[in-house]
């Protein structure tokens, strides 16, 4: 009971002076409404806010492991305003963020941009910066780009940004190569696996310069700015209202010293203005000219190969962390380099892959005119870009969206190929699944009513084209309603699965079989005229007629039965067979109907 009453006590002093601290002094003025204070004091232990570790320079996990950038000072200054210390939980990605504010982990998203697709769950505040999205290219890209030049294009966007909708919805033709973060974005196009990537200008200051990435431009601009704002649960109006108080209360001095400290000490000039690059093209040749003339041939040579190996050595490091796949080999394949994510994906280790060439990942899904066709096309210099499948060290096959690179030397000479590639496993068995389900029924795993129309679109055609004949036949449960009364819907399920088993053994594998809804089937027949289909109508009802079926013991089926005519369409040929199927049932069922 004393301690209970002890950490109450703390509770209160420690609100005390959370509030003082707001106020300044006892006698400033609160900028909340009473109303909003009381909110906040009983909520505010429970208020959670979401840290982005991989949005630099707006939020990002410095090297003390710590948050830091634009937005987080934006956010920690406005809980000074407020007197509040709200809970941090760190993701590193706004996807994963977005999915937490649905399932009410969490209830402040900061540096995020307004959009219609968002403002279904969020409410935002005003917006606190503003910067433009560019566009960035390879330095051989030499013009000035605006959003119509990336028509046709591959572009590397973030997934969830509010840019990449943006430009999602614009009919610009581009072919989206969906990057996870901005430097996986940025270093596409650096190893020449997209031809462009659109990110905002702080953010491709800040990454290029901190990541040595020395082969990349930024051509031009976006007519979609940055507008980040705070963000609440859409559950949380208080909330909101009192974070765009906190944002209010920021003086302008305050605002300026945050964007010197992130934005105005970055590159952004170099990007912006051409004649800063004209001076600094005519004082880096001015310079060259003074070095030549002061300094030895060798000298040079040592100087310049020094500065290249911290290149090499800045972007290997890179390499080793993002989750591509990364391998290089010379101009006859045999591979001199792999990354951490190639081993971490393949199960191979770099011993047991360095020399080898990537047959030690074939799939035996591909002929050899497949690898032919692959090896002209970079051979002759073009980047190869497909999705195929791979074979791990353990025998399980994955699936790798591989982009393959020509490395060319100072004469424009093949000396050697960058693969680059993501794991898409899991999309490609979940395309695949789909795909089934858009096909098979799920309780007999035959053919659903949709496939079996397609298919039979083309059985036709075949028919016509080769004079074959082509046959129906339509099956229907007696009494299939009375099962379902008796003994419930799961005996019926049973009755289904088991007349399909039947229905299976007693037709050849060109013949074509479906469920058509409820209790009743279809059997499509090429090359069978109307006597062998009658023969095998005959023959599926005896087989059901023997038939011993669990709970019910014996069951009957009616069949309608008819053969395709040159001009009928699928309704032509089906309104025969339901006309025979009638007259089967009319006649007293467990009998077939021809017409």
């Amino acid at each position: 009971m004393k301690r209970t009453t002890f950490l109450a006590l703390i509770y209160i002093i420690t609100g005390f002076f959370l509030t003082a601290y707001a106020y300044g002094n006892s006698t400033a003025k609160d900028i909340l409404t009473p109303d909003e204070r009381l909110w906040l004091n009983k909520n505010q232990s429970r208020i959670v806010y979401a840290v982005e570790t991989n949005y630099a320079p707006f939020v990002f996990i410095d090297s003390n492991e710590q948050p830091a950038g634009l937005a987080y000072d934006y956010i920690r200054l406005v809980e000074s305003k407020l007197g509040v210390n709200f809970k941090e939980r760190r993701f590193s990605s706004l996807a994963d963020i977005f999915s937490k504010v649905h399932s009410k982990e969490i209830d402040i998203v900061n540096a995020v941009t307004v959009t219609p697709e968002r403002s279904v769950f969020l409410l935002f505040t005003d917006s606190f910066i503003s910067v433009p999205n560019v566009i960035v290219v390879n330095k051989e890209r030499q013009r000035w780009m605006e959003e119509k030049d990336l028509f046709g294009l591959s572009v590397s966007l973030v997934k969830s940004y509010a840019v990449t909708e943006y430009l999602m919805k614009k009919n610009l033709a581009i072919t989206p190569d969906l990057a996870s973060n901005d430097l996986e974005a940025l270093l596409n196009v650096s190893f020449g696996k997209s031809d462009a990537a659109v990110v905002d200008l702080a953010t491709a200051s800040y990454l290029i310069s901190k990541n040595g990435i020395t082969n990349l431009r930024v051509a031009g601009e976006i007519e979609f700015n940055i507008n980040l704002s705070m963000a609440t649960s859409i559950e949380e109006p208080v909330l909101r209202s009192i974070l765009q108080k906190g944002l209010g209360a920021i003086t302008d001095e305050q605002r300026q010293e945050i964007r010197n400290r992130w934005i105005n000490a970055s590159t952004q000039t170099v990007f912006n203005d051409w004649r800063f690059w004209a001076i600094v093209g005519v004082v880096l040749l001015i310079s060259l000219v003074i070095i030549i003339w002061n300094r030895s041939l060798n000298y040079h040579v040592k100087l310049r190969t020094k500065a290249e190996q911290e290149e090499i050595n800045k972007l290997s490091k890179v390499i080793e962390q993002i989750d591509d796949i990364v391998a290089i080999t010379d101009k006859l394949g045999t591979i001199t380099y792999v990354n951490q994510a190639f081993c971490v994906h393949t199960g191979y280790t770099r011993e047991e892959v360095i020399g080898q060439s990537f047959r030690i990942l074939k799939s035996d899904h591909y002929d050899s005119e497949f690898y032919k066709k692959l090896w002209r096309m970079i051979l002759g210099g073009n980047i190869f870009r497909e999705t195929i499948i791979n074979r791990k060290k353990n025998g399980d096959l994955y699936y790798e969206n591989k982009t393959i690179t020509p490395l060319k030397d100072d004469k424009n000479e093949i000396i050697g190929f960058v693969s680059t590639g993501k794991d898409v496993t899991a999309d490609a068995l979940m395309n695949q699944e789909m795909q089934r389900i858009a096909t098979i029924d799920q309780l007999t795993g035959i053919y659903n009513r949709h496939k079996f129309e397609e298919l039979f679109t083309l059985e036709a055609e075949r028919s016509r084209r080769f004079s074959q004949p082509l046959s129906l036949i339509m099956i229907d449960i007696d009494h299939f309603k009375a099962v379902n009364d008796t003994y419930g819907h799961d005996v019926g399920d049973e009755v289904l699965k088991t007349l399909t088993d039947i229905v299976y053994e007693n037709i050849r594998k060109i013949d074509i079989f479906a469920r058509w809804g409820g209790e009743e089937f279809l059997v499509l027949s090429p090359s069978t005229d109307l006597e062998n289909i009658q023969i095998l109508a005959e023959k599926l009802r005896l087989a059901v007629e023997n038939t011993l079926f669990p709970k019910v013991n014996h069951i009957t089926i009616s069949l309608g039965v008819s053969t395709f005519r040159e001009d009928d369409t699928f309704s032509d040929l089906f309104k025969r067979v339901d006309q025979g199927l009638y007259y089967a049932k009319e006649q007293g069922r467990n009998q077939v109907g021809s017409i």
